[in-house]
């Protein structure tokens, strides 16, 4: 089976995805599958090429930009034909199904995390695909994100990982933005991770967007659930005040009136940002103590006004 999903025809490459995906369905076969290394190898080279590599010649000749597709495919075939093409294509599709299907399995969800080939072959690809087909690769990251044990694995042994859930918040097809963001709502609830989180480029600007300006529901609740869990580490204070829009956005929830949940999400993290606030200018009026030590002072002090 490994041997036909990396064969020189994209037609028998294509069977033997199917029958992969197929052989899936049984929960018996996830674990012997995930731990077997020539079927990992062999999944993880087919949905690993770049989409670019499907539609492009680059400076080097047909598809010279992967050392796999040139030694197993150009050689042989030459450019590939769009049938060949389509055939690749749902072998990649099969593939990911597969992946999804062995994340929803707690039981190895650890051991699926740390498989490194699928995890590079997930992030490299994430985004480079028809959106239908990138939603597959999201919800499997996302599944990753369930098990607790796995959120520090992702973020700090899993190179461009919440990278990639970043770029998929911003998608315009819905069912990879909602995927993205319950990934990192999962990933924020662990301590370790809040602070890594709040410092990514571009998350936390991705994540306001969503929870000001989203259509859906469920998408802004599970943004404000995002911010509110950052929120909960004090030196994350900096960089939520710091992105433009973040205050401003918890601000006009507090004010929601359609759905209450959102709106005491909100109150709660503004509630967290002001505790950690009042905290800090506790701190500095303890070290310098001068019998007025009530915050917040109501008293308004002047220089020199005439009166």
């Amino acid at each position: 089976l490994a041997s036909g999903m990396v064969d020189d025809y994209p037609k028998v490459r294509q069977t033997a995805c199917m029958c992969l995906e197929m052989l899936t369905k049984l929960e018996d076969n996830r674990v012997s599958m995930l731990h077997n290394e020539h079927i990992v190898e062999a999944a993880s080279r087919t949905i690993g090429f770049a989409q670019d590599l499907y539609d492009e010649v680059d400076d080097y000749g047909p598809w010279q930009g992967d050392v796999f597709v040139r030694d197993r495919l150009s050689d042989n075939i030459g450019s590939p034909s769009a049938s060949e093409i389509a055939a690749l294509k749902k072998a990649r599709l099969s593939i990911l199904r597969a992946f999804l299907v062995i994340s929803k399995c707690q039981q190895i969800s650890h051991d699926f995390a740390r498989t490194q080939p699928i995890m590079d072959a997930l992030i490299r690809v994430s985004g480079t695909m028809e959106d239908e087909v990138n939603a597959v690769c999201i919800a499997t990251m996302m599944n990753v994100t369930r098990l607790p044990d796995n959120a520090w694995h992702v973020v700090f042994r899993c190179p461009n990982f919440v990278n990639a859930l970043v770029k998929a918040v911003e998608s315009t097809y819905d069912d990879c933005s909602q995927c993205a963001l319950y990934a990192l709502q999962n990933i924020s609830c662990s301590s370790p991770c809040r602070q890594e989180l709040a410092s990514i480029p571009n998350l936390l600007v991705a994540v306001t967007r969503k929870a000001f300006g989203s259509t859906s529901t469920d998408r802004r609740t599970a943004a404000m659930h995002i911010l509110k869990n950052l929120s909960d580490d004090p030196c994350n204070l900096i960089y939520m005040t710091n992105t433009p829009g973040c205050v401003a956005t918890l601000l006009a929830l507090t004010n929601e009136r359609k759905d209450p949940m959102l709106r005491y999400v909100a109150c709660d993290t503004i509630a967290h940002l002001a505790h950690w606030l009042q905290t800090s200018a506790q701190t500095g009026a303890d070290l310098t103590s001068t019998g007025k030590n009530q915050l917040p002072n109501l008293e308004n002090v002047v220089w020199e006004q005439w009166r």
